[in-house]
């Protein structure tokens, strides 16, 4: 993401920082000990759907992987300004939590290929729109 989404969507940058504070995800709890050079997470995007894996362990050992799903105004057109958390599991191993964020990810890269295949699929091509004109 760019510079310029993190400083447009200041309710997003405050709910990424409080998931690990455990302030506002339903009392989740989830802490990190971060040095400054570490990534709290790393994501891969699906429109505007985040599929996100802890590369490093949270206090109590555990790695997660989860989703920030587009919630609120904005979610359907593509301008979300909330995202909600959903779907968090975690593993004792990072190998685990990146394979279940990547499953999670190809699936829904699959299910949106799907959708636009049948959609193209269902617009007439220019020869049957000129015969349909006529």
């Amino acid at each position: 993401m760019s510079k310029d989404f993190w400083e447009d969507n200041p309710e997003f940058t405050r709910m990424v920082n409080d998931l690990f504070s455990g302030t506002r995800l339903g009392g989740t709890g989830i802490e990190f000990k971060l040095k400054p050079d570490q990534n709290g997470y790393i994501y891969w995007e699906v429109g505007q759907t985040m599929f996100c894996y802890t590369p490093h362990k949270c206090t109590k050992g555990w790695y997660y992987a989860f989703q920030y799903v587009p919630n609120g105004p904005g979610a359907r057109t593509g301008k979300a300004k909330r995202w909600k958390l959903q779907g968090l599991v975690k593993f004792r191993k990072r190998k685990l939590a990146k394979a279940r964020a990547y499953e999670r990810l190809e699936k829904a890269s699959n299910e949106r290929a799907a959708k636009i295949r049948a959609e193209k699929e269902k617009q007439p091509d220019n020869e049957e729109r000129a015969v349909i004109e006529e």
